[in-house]
């Protein structure tokens, strides 16, 4: 690993690469290098070799600072993963089981005005929204508080969750369509035109990348991080400056794919 040691933030991105792929097989020779460790070496060469592709005159700082928001990197595998509806925001699991489901706590007992309970209602869908094949909600009919046992009720809102719908026009996954059944339960009232803008969005964004990766040879996650699809289809920016603000977007990205990107979000016109 001697060699990543010599690399400097200033340095262009292809001249380090040139000297590591001269000196890459003498360091893949060292007697004191596990298999692992080669294995390692030459995974984060090709992460850096995928992000010059994308960014030519990238920097090893303007790849480091890339590195640190990529999924192949910062990817969970098997493993259980506890977070709050706040902090699941723009991420996605395979599974995900809501716990706690229960009036006082979905909506939180304070929340009394219609601007909060609204708010409580959004941060329901966020979480509800995160799983990509299997939802499980649940809730207690008891709990131990303090040293007593208070019975508890379920949420206003767990009708969401209930049964089977009847399949939708577009057929698409019940999750999916998540928000129009949080809707229907009465007291919500959650703006539908809003979301089928951001689904719209989002699912060009997942097809530009998708395509963008392929021609590129690398993984659709160096093109855009799934946070940055999330925030752009959120966001839906207009301006270069709006797009350049975006979190995993930056001045650079924002050079490089901001026409195409903006043809995608702003839905102004």
């Amino acid at each position: 690993m001697e060699l990543i040691d010599t690399w400097h933030g200033y340095q262009p991105l292809s001249d380090v690469l040139a000297d590591a792929t001269t000196e890459l097989p003498d360091s893949l020779d060292d007697a004191h290098l596990s298999e692992e460790r080669r294995a390692m070496l030459q995974a984060f060469l090709d992460i850096a070799r995928g992000h010059l592709e994308l960014e030519r005159r990238a920097t090893v700082d303007n790849f480091l600072s890339s590195l640190r928001t990529d999924d192949r990197v910062s990817a969970v595998t098997d493993g259980v993963e506890l977070g709050t509806f706040h902090s699941a925001k723009g991420l996605e699991w395979p599974i995900v089981h809501l716990v706690g489901i229960e009036d006082g706590y979905v909506p939180i007992g304070f929340a009394q005005s219609a601007n909060a309970r609204a708010e409580e209602r959004r941060l329901l869908y966020v979480a509800a929204t995160r799983a990509e094949r299997e939802l499980h909600v649940s809730w207690s009919d008891t709990r131990v508080i303090g040293d007593q046992l208070v019975e508890r009720e379920p949420s206003p809102w767990i009708e969401a969750f209930l049964g089977e719908p009847d399949p939708l026009p577009d057929e698409r996954p019940s999750i999916a369509n998540l928000r129009a059944k949080i809707a229907a339960v009465p007291e919500v009232d959650l703006t539908v035109t809003d979301q089928h803008e951001r689904e719209t969005v989002r699912d060009q964004l997942l097809i530009w990348r998708e395509d963008w990766a392929e021609k590129a040879h690398v993984s659709p996650t160096a093109v855009l991080s799934n946070r940055a699809v999330e925030a752009l289809s959120i966001e839906r920016p207009c301006r270069m400056d709006e797009l350049a603000d975006i979190e995993g977007i930056g001045q650079s990205k924002a050079r490089r794919f901001g026409l195409k990107l903006l043809e995608i979000t702003c839905l102004d016109e």
